[in-house]
């Protein structure tokens, strides 16, 4: 295309072919372009070397959220969920709550994060009784605390305007639909060697469900994974649990909610030491004994 551009400062005009990249540009990018074009040339002259490029600073993730302020939200699971998630905070995954036991050193913080239970971001969906094998456990938030669609949409199920049946949300008709990043699709079996009673420390290194909970490598995706937290939290558990209470050689079972006539959703109950750190899939979400840590973030914000 041929166009006409003013030489800066010398008051002249002249026609020149300009490629399309150039039609785009003010006259003063144009001259830029062309002094930097001349700048390659001349380096790769000098040197016999293919011109460089400088490097752009890099950016930031537009997803990185850092936790802030904790609160601790009692009563019934249906209430508080919409109710933190409406304040735009964080419903804390079980990798927190992790995270903050084995750090608690202060008699304050081990009366708040190991001697109380827990109910959690990390959910359990149930098939319905003719395929009451099958579950899947969502991992609402990944390891920048991201909130994925598939648990926005499972966090906000948990409502007080949702038919429960026996304390789980029903899903009837959804369960299928229930899909994407951090949704995985196992079965009841799979969770542990041994369910419905407490695992010796081999069983809990080995149960899928903890691997999960606790975010190994080897069982989640690369972003919601917290490498060496699952070998760490279940050492502490049987050591801690060991020098305040006794040489229990079975903690962390796994306890699940029977199948019933329609799909459910549940959130995942871990309780305190001294109840052994089970985790319960069967908790009921209207009860009057919730307890969910909702965390303020700051950030870039949350997937959408």
């Amino acid at each position: 295309m041929i166009n006409e551009i003013n030489i800066i400062g010398s008051g002249k005009s002249k026609f020149r072919i300009l490629s399309l990249d150039q039609v785009l540009m003010t006259p003063e990018q144009i001259i830029e372009h062309e002094r930097e074009e001349e700048r390659k040339k001349n380096e790769q002259r000098n040197t016999g070397k293919p011109p460089t490029t400088p490097k752009k600073p890099s950016t930031p993730s537009q997803n990185a959220i850092v936790p802030g302020e904790v609160k601790i939200y009692d009563g019934r699971n249906v209430d508080k969920a919409p109710e933190i998630l409406n304040a735009g905070k964080i419903i804390a995954p079980f990798f927190y709550i992790a995270q903050n036991r084995i750090s608690a050193k202060s008699k304050k913080d081990i009366g708040l994060w190991v001697d109380k239970w827990f109910d959690v971001s990390d959910l359990i969906l149930y098939n319905d009784k003719d395929h009451s094998e099958d579950i899947k456990i969502v991992l609402a938030y990944d390891a920048k605390y991201n909130l994925t669609p598939a648990g926005k949409t499972c966090l906000e199920m948990i409502n007080p305007a949702q038919t429960l049946v026996n304390g789980g949300v029903n899903i009837s008709g959804l369960y299928s639909d229930v899909d994407g990043d951090g949704v995985i699709s196992t079965t009841r079996s799979e969770l542990a060697k041994v369910l419905e009673d407490g695992l010796t420390k081999v069983q809990a290194k080995d149960s899928k469900l903890w691997k999960m909970l606790l975010r190994h490598p080897d069982e989640v995706a690369a972003e919601f994974a917290v490498p060496g937290l699952h070998e760490e939290y279940i050492n502490w558990v049987y050591s801690a649990y060991g020098s305040r209470f006794a040489k229990e050689k079975k903690l962390m079972g796994v306890y699940l909610a029977s199948p019933k006539d329609v799909p459910h959703l549940r959130e995942w109950f871990v309780n305190m030491l001294e109840y052994r750190s089970d985790a319960i899939g069967w908790n009921y979400l209207d009860n009057d004994y919730g307890r969910f840590a909702g965390i303020s973030a700051r950030g870039a914000g949350q997937k959408k």
